[in-house]
């Protein structure tokens, strides 16, 4: 019979989800498998049957010829006739001749998948498997059959069981499996949201890094936060909060001055308490509360103007203009209900203040953030129209303009937007945020020396600067040191005490916890794994992040199912 019945490579080992190969960045991947598949070891197969002619028993003897039977009339696309042959042969078969019975019933599998029969093939793979427990060929067959007939857990663990069985490097997985992982991950994923919804997510150093000191410069909040140095009341005791990195204590605050009806900071309190509720992703409770900032903002009539402090003066004026702008800025980044009316927002703050590029900003990362390349380097383009001596827009132009090139494939434009990128560095006291993304240009031009350089640099400006370090963990990486197991030892042993300092540094960081939990399911270490896996759920924001954990850590569950099975039954 062909090689689709007896030699059947019929899916590449599984493992995107599981394992260190799921590192984002990809670079410890690397290392890892140059060691793996350097290790691979052969896989021993079944014994074929081998009893010489002379001892056969007649049914016996009369089985195996309807094999053969059924192998030719395979070959020659039969199925039909195949798939009686085999049966005749099952029938015929001695119950004691497992190996050839096992064969059979893979065989008559193999047929019905054709015939999309699948319930049929993973039954007949299941008895395979009970009289040859760590049979290869039936196992991935019944997870496909699993796959294709919705049983997508049983499908994932059969996929373990094989790629154990074959100590084989992770590979990417077949389409069905693909769409098993793909389809779990996201019910799990709904429901982790549905049954946490509104709960408070702490924030973390990154969650609010670029807001801070690397995008907007009209913000009504970020001038006060550079000036305060001792608080009076509870607004400025939140400000101080946010600029000392207690983050998790502003919303709290700035609350309690929402709460007092005279207070002259009614209106940037419930400002401040609107971002803050979106970024412990409380949205409902944000949209709340920028709907009070709104009718807080309508009912400033005159009279109530007298009580804002200095309101007549022009600075004063330009802070409550500014303040409804940065409100109409919250409303284009976090009101799902507007996405297809940003731009049309931005023009709006525009006509109320033409100096203040802060909302085409916003639009151009939004658009980024969605992958719409180039409305992103338009609204980019506009603010430097308007700003050209904006002192962030040229990193986010040029990193914008960047991977388009690199998605059109147009690397003679990539390359260029580089050097101008370099260049820009060189004029201009960049923030480290701008150093992070110099990093990622260089990576994805594969120039991983430069990359470390400018995260060196990063590091220099903000020495705990989480994103930072946690790259440079992935990037520090010897391909020829790895491919020793103890040069692997090593490495992991570094990146696992990398994580740990992150976690010390910045515990609300969700990066560490992800890591950690790869490397403990390399280990073995399950229930540490899982551990870190709830940890990096709890702190995870975007639903696009929380699928791919989620497919992580089914994966890992799979594992440990198919470890047990193993367990259970010993070659």
């Amino acid at each position: 019979m062909s090689d689709s019945i007896e030699n059947n490579s019929f899916l590449r080992s599984y493992g995107r989800y599981i394992g260190i190969a799921g590192v984002g960045i990809g670079v410890l991947g690397v290392g890892y498998y140059i060691y793996r598949s350097q290790r691979g070891q052969s896989i021993s197969k079944p014994k074929e049957f081998s009893q010489g002619l002379g001892s056969i028993k007649p049914l016996l003897h009369s089985a195996i010829k309807k094999k053969d039977e059924g192998n030719t009339y395979f070959k020659k696309k039969n199925y039909a006739e195949a798939l009686r042959a085999f049966e005749e042969g099952i029938q015929l078969c001695p119950e004691d001749a497992h190996e050839l019975r096992s064969n059979l019933y893979q065989n008559i599998a193999v047929i019905l998948e054709y015939n999309k029969d699948y319930h049929g093939c993973a039954e007949n793979c299941t008895k395979a498997i009970l009289l040859n427990s760590r049979y290869l060929k039936a196992i991935k067959r019944r997870a496909h059959a699993y796959a294709k007939m919705n049983c997508h857990k049983e499908a994932l663990v059969d996929m373990q069981i094989a790629q154990i069985l074959q100590n084989a490097p992770a590979t990417e997985p077949t389409e069905d499996i693909e769409n098993s992982v793909q389809l779990l991950a996201n019910k799990k994923k709904d429901e982790y949201f549905r049954q946490h919804k509104e709960e408070p997510i702490p924030i973390s150093q990154e969650v609010v890094l670029e807001w801070l000191t690397s995008s907007l410069i009209h913000d009504p909040f970020l001038k006060k936060i550079n000036e305060l140095i001792t608080a009076t009341n509870s607004y400025e005791r939140a400000l101080l909060a946010l600029k000392q990195g207690r983050y998790n204590e502003v919303l709290e605050l700035a609350l309690e001055e929402l709460s007092i009806e005279d207070s002259p900071n009614r209106l940037e309190s419930a400002l401040l308490a609107a971002r803050f509720y979106f970024l412990h992703n409380q949205v409902e409770k944000g949209n709340e509360t920028l709907q009070e900032f709104k009718n807080l903002y309508d009912s400033f009539d005159e009279e109530s103007q007298k009580n804002y402090t200095n309101f007549f003066d022009e600075e004063s004026q330009k802070n409550y203009t500014n303040l409804y702008v940065a409100y109409q800025i919250l409303r284009m980044i976090y009101a799902e209900e507007i996405i297809s009316t940003r731009k049309t927002i931005a023009d709006a703050c525009l006509m109320i203040e033409p100096n203040n590029s802060d909302p085409l900003f916003v639009l151009g990362l939004c658009c980024f953030n969605d992958e719409d390349l180039n409305d992103s380097v338009d609204a980019f383009m506009r603010v430097k129209e308007i700003e050209p001596d904006h002192p962030y827009i040229m990193f986010y132009l040029l990193y914008s303009k960047f991977i388009a090139a690199l998605k059109r494939n147009d690397m003679s434009q990539a390359h260029h937007c580089v050097v101008q990128f370099d260049e820009t560095l060189k004029q201009k006291a960049a923030p480290a945020y701008a150093h992070f993304m110099a990093c990622r240009i260089y990576s994805q031009m594969q120039n991983i020396e430069l990359a470390m350089e400018e995260l060196d640099k990063s590091l220099q400006i903000k020495p705990d600067y989480v994103d930072a370090i946690y790259l440079k963990s992935l990037l520090n990486v010897d391909p020829m040191v790895v491919q020793t197991e103890e040069g692997l030892k090593l490495f992991m042993a570094q990146v696992e005490k990398t994580m740990n300092d992150l976690i010390s540094i910045e515990p609300n960081f969700a990066e560490p916890y992800k890591m950690l939990a790869k490397i403990f399911v390399d280990k073995k270490d399950f229930s540490k794994a899982f551990e870190c896996y709830e940890k990096a759920m709890k702190l995870t924001r975007k639903p696009s992040e929380m699928l791919l954990l989620m497919a992580e850590y089914l994966m890992a569950e799979a594992r440990v199912d198919a470890i047990n099975y193993l367990e259970q039954h010993p070659a």
